[in-house]
């Protein structure tokens, strides 16, 4: 379970830095809101896509099957 709070906590900030870096990449960069709202949207795209199949291929997979030399 604590892993699994880790894994979410760093979700988050990953999320959070996304809204954070866009104040500076578009002066950086001379970005517009267009292509800002594209690149964020292919990142938003392979989330979307793989959560599902991901999801399911954990749910068949038990704990002891991969975690190491038995």
């Amino acid at each position: 379970m604590p892993f699994l709070f880790v894994c979410y906590v760093f979700a988050y900030v990953d999320r959070v830095n996304v809204g954070f870096a866009k104040l500076q990449m578009q002066q950086d960069l001379g970005m517009s809101d267009a292509v800002y709202g594209i690149g964020a949207g292919i990142f938003f795209l392979g989330y979307f896509f793989l959560r599902f199949p991901l999801t399911c291929s954990c749910r068949d997979w038990e704990p002891g099957s991969g975690s190491g030399p038995s």
